[in-house]
């Protein structure tokens, strides 16, 4: 079975956009069979045989949800995120 210790020294080690392979085969090597990240405060859950759960912590605040989305301003806004001009949680906040 698997710790939270594991993943978040996996998470550590190579929890980059260009380590992601190695990444999600390191997981799979702790017998992680299925993982669930939540935007609204950034938790995550793992899974495993058995019925062996693990969840961490939030990252963040808890954050709203909108009833309605904003297309034009989604876009808008994840361009200045893939261009480096915002982090995740800066994306996040702008509720489209």
């Amino acid at each position: 079975m698997f710790t939270l210790e594991q993943i978040n020294n996996i998470h550590d080690r190579l929890g980059k956009a260009e380590t992601l392979s190695q990444y999600l085969e390191a997981l799979r090597n702790t017998a992680v069979d299925k993982c669930d990240s939540f935007i609204t405060d950034g938790h995550s859950e793992y899974f495993g045989k058995g019925g062996h759960k693990v969840v961490s912590l939030p990252v963040h605040e808890k954050l709203p949800i909108a009833e309605t989305s904003n297309r034009e301003s989604f876009l808008k806004h994840l361009n200045l995120h893939e261009e480096r001009k915002t982090n995740y949680p800066e994306l996040s906040l702008q509720g489209y």
